[in-house]
């Protein structure tokens, strides 16, 4: 076929699917909380069948204990750290070299507002110049990462009052034998 008999081919099609376009383009549809013809209640949102399970149902919340936060450690050590630094300050080399934008102290009032499900988000997704870790991370290392975060993000503006008293002392103890 000759490229122009392929261009003639072309336009009829064009011409006779139009009016498909068209209608295609401007189908009626359904505001998410607007009403509905089509279901028995009236609403156009309805609940999902029983038994259905959702597509990012990987992602709930392990149980946060020593082994999950352990695993957070090394993970936030390795992947972290390196920009924000292992006590979440970003006083780190690499940071100091970021001319752009420097990655923030994690202990900022409005990182640390930030809810658990929100520190995943950026986590997976990235956030600004920061990667995402979907691909380096498994659902469970990024809770973890998350759950770690959260007692760095604890333990930099702890009192020493609000310990318990044997922890207190182990603490008091420690300090001492550090000067």
């Amino acid at each position: 076929m000759t490229r122009a008999a392929a261009l003639v081919v072309l336009c009829v099609v064009v011409a006779a699917c139009s009016g498909d376009f068209e209608r295609m383009r401007d189908q009626p549809r359904y505001d998410t909380y607007g009403a509905s013809t089509v279901f028995a209640d009236g609403k156009a949102m309805q609940q999902a069948p029983a038994a259905t399970v959702p597509v990012e149902s990987d992602v709930a919340q392990p149980a946060i204990d020593l082994a999950l936060l352990q695993l957070g450690q090394a993970k936030f050590d390795v992947y972290c750290a390196p920009c924000h630094g292992v006590l979440g300050d970003a006083d780190t080399p690499v940071a100091a070299h970021m001319p752009l934008r420097q990655p923030p102290s994690l202990h900022e009032p409005r990182i640390v507002a930030l809810s658990r499900d929100q520190v995943y988000g950026v986590v997976t997704n990235g956030y600004g110049f920061m990667a995402p870790y979907s691909t380096e991370l498994s659902t469970r290392e990024r809770w973890a990462v998350v759950a770690y975060v959260t007692a760095l993000q604890r333990s930099q503006s702890a009192s020493m009052d609000r310990l318990p008293a044997a922890i207190q002392r182990e603490a008091q103890s420690a300090l001492e034998g550090a000067r």
